[in-house]
């Protein structure tokens, strides 16, 4: 299975979500989720952050052009774009611990990537 909207649907449907329950969990409106779902719109990076965080996954789960390496994204393949870095503060109480750990290990990964290291 390699299309967003399939893996999506699989994630909301296996944790009984309905794509009502999706939006209101997620924030992102339920017209978008089912677009997504249909593959009619391409998932923009802040709503996979908030989509990936309402379903409880990574969002490489939703997306596998996103790769992780022990946690940490690949240099190569992915690096952190400015709108996530806002959305992870604005949000970071609100955050599993598991999720602070990966995030964690993003930002550094994005800082060697960009000579920040």
């Amino acid at each position: 299975m390699n299309n967003i909207g399939e893996k999506l649907k699989l994630l909301r449907v296996t944790r009984h979500l309905t794509q009502a329950g999706l939006a209101k969990k997620s924030g992102v409106a339920q017209q978008l989720i089912s677009q997504y779902e249909q593959g009619a719109t391409a998932i923009g990076v802040k709503n996979l952050a908030k989509l990936a965080a309402a379903l409880g996954c990574e969002a490489a789960a939703i997306d596998d052009r996103i790769r992780y390496s022990g946690g940490v994204a690949d240099a190569n393949t992915r690096r952190i774009d400015d709108d996530i870095l806002l959305l992870v503060v604005d949000n970071w109480a609100d955050l599993p611990p598991m999720t602070r750990v990966e995030i964690g290990g993003l930002i550094v990964a994005a800082k060697k990537t960009r000579g920040g290291g």
